[in-house]
């Protein structure tokens, strides 16, 4: 399957923070290309553990609210960004991201109700 070559940055997307969510889902679309299906579920598995301590490191009420805030900026830069880029590969990459950070606040949630 071909993929659409990638456009160029245009002025708007030169800050360090457009460039850098630029460059990410290239290089991993790179490193993923070489890999088989069967390492990419074993890069999964091995990332899972990763996201534990952001799931079940206890937080004062404060901590959370600057959390929360830091979350919800990382989420809609995402969405702004992904917006300007109007680029498929980005786009799905930053789904996936915005999914993946979608669980691990659900997960944060679900444990903090669970155990205190």
């Amino acid at each position: 399957m071909t993929r659409p070559t990638p456009k160029k940055l245009s002025r708007q997307t030169e800050n360090p923070i457009a460039r850098t969510i630029y460059f990410l889902p290239r290089a991993f679309e790179r490193f993923f290309d070489r890999l088989e299906h069967r390492y990419l579920r074993w890069f999964v598995l091995f990332l899972l553990p990763l996201s534990i301590p952001l799931i079940i490191t206890p937080l004062k009420v404060w901590q959370q609210w600057i959390v929360a805030l830091v979350l919800f900026a990382i989420g809609w830069a995402s969405v702004k960004i992904e917006s300007e880029l109007k680029d498929p590969n980005v786009s799905e990459y930053i789904h996936l991201f915005l999914v993946w950070l979608s669980l691990i606040v659900t997960s944060r949630y679900l444990f903090y109700r669970v155990s205190y």
